[in-house]
């Protein structure tokens, strides 16, 4: 299923898990173990959680039946329905992968190009979270502003007919989003392949426009000016 998507938003409510903290984020629920494994349980639930205005988050719901993203204290989850998006601001929700972090000021870092992809915004954190000597950390970033062209999905493992990433990705929805402001959270690590960035990448990202779609970022270019957001020192 692809692009065009008819949103609609509504508020609904779940119930409540544990508190592992990884480098000063929090992190629940293990990539491997979800896609090779077929472990798809909440690994924790929204009562467990401390969410204000300086909150920050992204990952998966349990049963992967669609993405989760924090941002400015907002909760918000993206559930594919054949060829829409379902976007909705739940009072209460249930995670099978959440990576979360408090940021209280955030630090704007103008970048003198375009990014014309995931790989090269990558090498552009690792450069500025290198020069801030926290290569080791888990690292919150947001970018704002007018994307050239964005890939993105949500992910339906309900509707699948078989199991893994890529069975669960094609059972979602696909999106395709150009020359549009956008909003995106990351978190960037180079020790977490496998546990919340997929093999290959240290970057897991998703993005919201307008209340209007929110989905998991797969390719992205940008325009100028691109401006990237890292927390103020100390990193948390």
């Amino acid at each position: 299923m692809n692009t065009a998507a008819r949103i609609v938003i509504i508020s609904l409510g779940f119930a409540a898990c544990s508190q592992p903290l990884i480098n000063d984020a929090e992190v629940y629920g293990n990539l491997r173990q979800i896609m090779q494994q077929n472990q798809l349980q909440a690994r924790v639930k929204s009562n467990d959680l401390t969410i204000n205005e300086n909150s920050y988050a992204l990952g998966a719901m349990a049963d992967l039946e669609g993405e989760l993203m924090i941002y400015e204290g907002e909760v918000w989850s993206s559930v594919a329905q054949h060829d829409s998006v379902l976007l909705t601001k739940p009072h209460h929700f249930e995670a099978a992968l959440l990576v979360k972090s408090q940021v209280n000021d955030w630090e704007e870092v103008q970048i003198s190009k375009p990014l014309s992809s995931m790989k090269e915004l990558e090498q552009q954190l690792a450069q500025l979270i290198e020069e801030r000597q926290a290569t080791e950390r888990i690292v919150p970033f947001r970018i704002e502003g007018e994307i050239a062209h964005m890939d993105w999905h949500v992910i339906n493992a309900k509707e699948a007919t078989g199991s893994g990433h890529d069975a669960y990705r094609e059972a979602g929805f696909s999106g395709t989003t150009d020359n549009q402001t956008v909003k995106i959270l990351g978190f960037y690590s180079r020790n977490h392949e496998g546990i919340f960035t997929h093999h290959g990448s240290f970057l897991h990202m998703h993005f919201i426009k307008a209340d209007e779609a929110m989905g998991h970022v797969d390719a992205l270019s940008t325009k100028l000016p691109v401006t990237i957001y890292l927390p103020k020192n100390p990193i948390p």
